[in-house]
């Protein structure tokens, strides 16, 4: 029998969850578009 352990390497910590849980999937997209078109304007300056 398996002891719950959250130290086990596999959970999520708490703070890390319940920031990825208020994130939906058009925030990750436009976190995405926001950080290529930063790399892109960096490149190109």
């Amino acid at each position: 029998m398996q002891c719950m352990n959250p130290t086990n390497g596999h959970d999520l910590p708490y703070w890390w969850s319940a920031a990825l849980g208020g994130v939906s999937l058009q925030d990750y997209v436009f976190i995405i578009g926001v950080l290529v078109s930063a790399l892109f304007t960096i490149k190109t300056y």
